[in-house]
């Protein structure tokens, strides 16, 4: 007999036989475990890598294969336009051997045989377009409609919402009907500015892929950044405080390209005492929230980066950097767009263009030196909103707060009563010196001189320096150096008379005159010179920091200038067609001679 157990003992056996249980199942789970994880490691994940690295290497060996055969396609298109050129010496209109094409690097070609294939298909750059609107049509209708897409915030899609409100009931008062005539200003001369660009992609010459890319993002941030202007200003808080900033006795360094102006410019920003706006302020001068800040800082160096990647040479020729002090025109822009994507169309244009036609030589450029005071007076605002947010009080990101304490009354002294002295640059100036004087009565006017054998081939190099950019066959070295030429005449026949006029009214406007070659023997004496004709105090501080400046600038300038002569290879006024005889010579439609009426009285040159 099997001795029966009681109910102690049947509670044991049981919990021993779940223990085991337990346990074999446990054992088994692990085991399963085990032998599952090697079949991954060993089968499965092995499968699956090889397949991933299978599948990366046949996408980026397509892709190489792709890119090569695009890169080859875009040389045989090249060598097509070299072969189609006009041959030197037999009867053709390339006598001078002055047509020839484009310079391009490697990552320019990459680029333009990437991208025509999406351009040249108008379906696949609609599609593409959806998700990169850079690919869309460059119209006047298509680039405002996005901006108030990602910009308007709030405003009405009205023409109001494109004019920039101004506080000075002043200037108001002395210019009725102000609003109309700074929304017909606006309205023409970026039409006009579009189409010239646009009008570029017409006739024998066309624009390169990259260059149409560029082009449609640099109209469209103008009038992202205009909204975003047009939105500060109309903050009942912040704008009236805006528009009440003086801007007094403004310095502007003026001149034709390539006389000096940027490293004059540059030794007049180093004194402490002064202002000068930098590229991504010029670029976007609005922001209220870091987001803003983190946008004109990205949109500013991607600029700088595309130069220095698709136009090395150029800066060689004209350093450029998104925070160092640049040329007024990137702001001035938001009204008049004549910057790089069609500065060059719109000198073709003048005395060529028929009735109806655009020309940037008939804007009004009184509204565009408006704007361009309430762009400086906003700059002046951020400083201070800049002080604010540097107060232990304050986080560096917290910009509202930091707007509030800005118009809360503890910075007016920085922004009203002591404000710095702007100093400011552009060659666009010297065609609109009566413009200028209209916005600044009491400007100070740096002219900076260069004989014309020298200035106008070498402003005629800066612009085929660009053109590198925009040109996707042909060059014609001729007619860019004839172009140069006319602008030339033209704007300087414009200053003189201007100034002329201005003194003889006895206008506040004060001329300074500095000479090429004794701003390279000596720059300090030269910046010493303005500041006693002007009354400026010329500090111990500022000197030592101009000769800091100096001397870290001269052996830049020197591996600059080495750089540059093997980038552009050089030039004389023969490699655009001119001769120094006829670059002086009598003009009959300007009424000008730039050897007797210019040289001869800026230059002492008989």
């Amino acid at each position: 007999r099997v001795p029966r157990m009681g109910a102690k003992e049947m509670d044991s056996v049981t919990s021993a036989g779940y223990a085991v249980a337990g346990l074999l199942v446990a054992t088994s789970a692990l085991a399963g475990t085990y032998f599952l994880l090697c079949g991954l490691v060993f089968t499965v994940i092995p499968a699956l890598l090889w397949c991933l690295a299978t599948g990366l290497g046949c996408a980026g060996v397509g892709l190489a294969v792709s890119v090569a055969v695009l890169f080859a396609l875009e040389k045989a298109r090249i060598a097509k336009s070299a072969n189609a050129l006009p041959s030197p010496n037999n009867g053709s209109n390339n006598d001078d051997g002055l047509v020839c094409l484009p310079r391009r690097n490697l990552a320019m070609v990459v680029a333009n045989g990437l991208l025509r294939p999406i351009f040249d298909t108008p379906p696949l750059a609609k599609f593409v377009s959806k998700a990169e609107p850079a690919f869309s049509s460059c119209d006047v209708a298509t680039i405002k409609a996005m901006s108030l897409e990602s910009q308007c915030g709030g405003l009405t899609a009205d023409d109001e919402v494109w004019n920039l409100p101004i506080y000075d009931q002043a200037w108001l008062d002395a210019h009725p009907g102000w609003a109309e005539r700074a929304r017909r200003c606006y309205e023409k001369a970026f039409a006009d500015g579009v189409a010239l660009f646009a009008a570029r992609g017409e006739g024998g010459s066309k624009i390169g892929p990259v260059a149409k890319l560029a082009g449609f993002e640099y109209f469209y941030h103008l009038t992202e950044s205009r909204l975003a202007l047009s939105k500060v200003l109309r903050d009942p808080t912040i704008g009236p405080r805006i528009g009440k900033i003086p801007v007094n006795r403004p310095i502007f360094v003026m001149g034709m390209p390539r006389t000096g102006t940027t490293m004059f410019h540059r030794l007049l920003a180093i004194d402490p005492n002064t202002r000068a706006p930098l590229l991504k302020e010029l670029s976007c001068p609005a922001r209220r929230t870091p987001s803003d800040d983190a946008r004109r800082e990205k949109n500013a160096k991607i600029q700088v980066f595309k130069m220095n990647t698709f136009l090395p040479h150029l800066q060689a020729i004209h350093r450029i950097s998104h925070d160092h002090p640049e040329e007024c025109h990137y702001a001035m822009a938001l009204d008049c767009p004549i910057n790089w994507p069609n500065y060059r169309a719109a000198m073709a244009a003048y005395g060529t263009a028929a009735e109806g036609e655009p020309d940037a030589m008939t804007w009004d450029y009184v509204p565009a030196y408006r704007n361009y005071k309430t762009v400086l007076q906003t700059l002046t605002f951020n400083d201070a909103v800049d002080a604010a947010s540097a107060k232990a009080i304050h986080t560096s990101t917290d910009l509202e707060e930091a707007h509030r304490a800005a118009c809360s009354g503890e910075y007016d002294e920085m922004m009203y009563e002591k404000p710095k002295r702007w100093v400011l640059k552009s060659p666009l100036h010297i065609g609109h010196v009566s413009e200028l004087a209209e916005v600044f009565p009491d400007a100070v006017v740096v002219w900076m001189h260069r004989p014309c054998k020298s200035s106008v081939p070498s402003w005629a190099s800066l612009t085929r320096a660009v053109d590198d950019l925009i040109e996707d066959d042909v060059q014609d070295l001729k007619s860019l150096g004839q172009e140069v030429l006319r602008y030339t005449r033209w704007s300087v026949k414009r200053a003189i008379d201007a100034l002329d006029d201005l003194e003889a009214k006895g206008s506040g406007v004060t001329a300074h005159h500095v000479k090429y070659n004794e701003l390279i023997d000596d720059p300090k004496e030269q910046v010493r010179q303005l500041y006693d004709s002007i009354g400026l105090e010329f500090t111990d501080e500022y000197s030592k920091l101009l000769d800091a400046y100096l001397a870290k600038d001269k052996a830049e300038r020197s591996k600059i200038q080495q750089k540059g002569s093997k980038a552009h290879g050089g030039y004389s006024p023969a490699t655009f067609g001119l001769t120094e005889e006829g670059i002086l010579e009598m003009d009959e439609k300007e009424g000008i001679a730039l050897g007797r009426d210019y040289e001869a009285r800026f230059l002492g040159v008989i």
